[in-house]
């Protein structure tokens, strides 16, 4: 069997995959692909992601793209242990709470990522590099954003929408959590895999107090998600301490404009339609 993950240490999207592989025991081989660097946009990844974009898994030579898509191939094609529900009430459920995940947090997490840090790497680019590396994107809205992100950090209309996206997802999962022991239900599924990077980014970016003193139930959901002997290999040893250590760092000096605009959410009531759509069953 060959199996190859091409991916990145701190993307949310790639540790996906890394967890669900390790918590199959599946053995794979890593290709890394430098995101901060361009190494997307080269020809030879093209032409496995044409959308630029990791994580990107290839399997006896079949090439799987999309982290969710990515996740239920792995389930399907290695079943034991099981990531999915037993009961089919339960699996819709947690497919609900997946796609919400690919239709909302993927795009929130790089609008409070990007801002926060990533924006900090990609400078270190000599400035033609740095001109070429937003010109190569085949996504040109979100490299505009990123690019304005660049300029103004949190003050960009976006980045605070985003900042608020994720506020609510976190109040939502705080809301599920108070009726299962998971997200979708009695037991861990794919929709606590999914979830799991997003909120492990937030503490890498020493974000904390996000949910801390105000979200217990997000907290102790999470505590029981880092007792896995997953966690650690595919969220925290993967990657490097220097770049862990600059995340941690530049979100502390970020957290006060997230805070600053936490403070201006609306009251969640768990009634606007994505909130709502864990409960479609």
């Amino acid at each position: 069997m060959s199996l190859t993950l091409y991916h990145h240490p701190s993307s949310p999207c790639a540790a996906k995959i890394r967890l669900a592989l390790a918590e199959k025991e599946i053995p794979w081989e890593s290709r890394l692909v430098d995101i901060f660097r361009g190494e997307q946009f080269t020809s030879s990844y093209l032409k496995l992601n044409p959308a630029a974009v990791v994580p990107t898994l290839v399997h006896n030579g079949r090439v799987v793209r999309e982290s969710l898509v990515i996740c239920e191939y792995l389930e399907e094609a290695f079943p034991q242990p099981p990531l999915v529900p037993g009961d089919f009430v339960t699996r819709a459920r947690m497919r609900v709470w997946c796609k919400d995940i690919e239709t909302f947090m993927v795009s929130a997490c790089v609008g409070v990522t990007y801002p926060a840090s990533d924006r900090f790497e990609v400078a270190k680019l000599s400035p033609d590099k740095l001109s070429a590396f937003y010109a190569a994107h085949p996504n040109r809205r979100l490299a505009d954003r990123k690019q304005r992100w660049s300029e103004v950090g949190f003050a960009a209309p976006d980045a605070r929408s985003a900042v608020l996206t994720y506020h609510k997802f976190l109040e939502k999962m705080e809301m599920q959590l108070g009726k299962a022991h998971w997200l979708a239900g009695d037991s861990y599924s794919l929709a606590d895999l999914e979830t799991t990077p997003y909120i492990a980014q937030l503490e890498m970016l020493n974000f904390q107090n996000w949910w801390q003193g105000r979200m217990p139930r997000v907290g102790a959901w999470y505590e029981r998600v880092k007792e896995r002997p997953s966690f650690r290999p595919a969220l925290i040893e993967v990657v490097p301490d220097a770049l862990r250590q600059a995340i941690t760092e530049r979100g502390r000096r970020a957290w006060p404009d997230v805070d600053a605009i936490l403070a201006t959410a609306e009251p969640f009531t768990g009634r606007s339609p994505w909130a709502m759509r864990a409960e479609a069953l």
